[in-house]
């Protein structure tokens, strides 16, 4: 006798319950039973002449053709159902000029029952390889390399943030949420790294105060100029001047006279961060 019989034997001598006869299948006094995988309560007597106590305990799971302990009428009665999954239509290319990815999602239309097949990823992706897209690339790319980035020290920054020049507080607040609320730009500030590989003479001989800062800007340095909401142009949603990856474009420093040059982009996307003046150079768009 299996080990699962046997435990079944075991309940039914020890534990006073309600014997179901018959097999798996629908019948005037019970309900269709049918388990997926191992399960030892999935069972049933039915009547065996070759017993002695004239019933015997056959089950109705998904594994009982493997232990062969199944019940007479188990393939009629638990006839495996596999999962079916209707999928939409892919969606678009990821990247509209170039390889990319598409993503369609998928409803289960029946779902799995009696050891049938399980369902498949309801979520698929697929490479795919789009131009359309290139040529309004091209054009965003040539608009972005004729922009010149304007720009100024770092802790500069933390004057835009005081009270003075914040137009939401103080007398003006009521002015500004009036005529500048809904100009105002929700998106965090990114930062972008460029290498600069122009600098104009001026720039190093710089002797002012307030414009030592300038000396900072010369060929061969890696720079990290920061773009914050304040600076962000509505409808544009970034920083005019912020480059285009891998291709040289113009800097100008703003106040100090015949400073600028020109700086290559590093980074293809813009990631949410802020420059630290202590770790290198850092400077803000205006």
């Amino acid at each position: 006798m299996s080990t699962r019989c046997e435990f079944v034997l075991f309940v039914m001598l020890t534990v006073a319950i309600v014997v179901v006869s018959g097999g798996c299948g629908n019948s005037s006094t019970t309900e269709t039973l049918c388990c997926d995988g191992r399960n030892d309560k999935c069972y049933r007597t039915q009547k065996d002449k070759t017993s002695k106590t004239g019933f015997k305990t056959c089950f109705c799971d998904s594994t009982c053709s493997q232990t062969k302990d199944c019940c007479s009428d188990y393939n009629q009665a638990c006839k495996p159902v596999s999962c079916v999954v209707q999928f939409g239509k892919w969606g678009g290319c990821s990247n509209p000029c170039g390889f990319g990815m598409q993503k369609r999602k998928g409803n289960v239309v029946v779902k799995r029952e009696n050891g049938g097949k399980e369902c498949p990823e309801l979520i698929q992706h697929k490479y795919c390889y789009e131009r359309n897209g290139c040529k309004v690339q091209r054009t965003l790319r040539k608009k972005l390399a004729a922009e010149t980035g304007g720009i100024l020290p770092a802790h500069l920054k933390n004057h835009r943030k005081s009270e003075f020049y914040d137009m939401s507080k103080g007398i003006r607040k009521n002015l500004w949420r009036r005529y500048h609320k809904n100009n105002v730009i929700t998106r965090e500030p990114y930062c972008v790294h460029f290498v600069i590989t122009r600098a104009r003479r001026l720039c190093q001989k710089i002797k002012h105060p307030k414009h030592l800062w300038a000396n900072k800007l010369k060929v061969g340095q890696m720079v990290c100029v920061e773009c914050t909401p304040l600076a962000m142009k509505k409808g544009l949603e970034r920083c005019k001047g912020h480059g285009v990856a891998k291709h040289k474009t113009r800097w100008n420093a703003i106040g100090v006279h015949g400073c600028g040059g020109k700086w290559e982009r590093m980074e293809e996307m813009e990631k949410p961060c802020s420059c630290d003046p202590k770790q290198e150079p850092s400077f803000i768009f205006i």
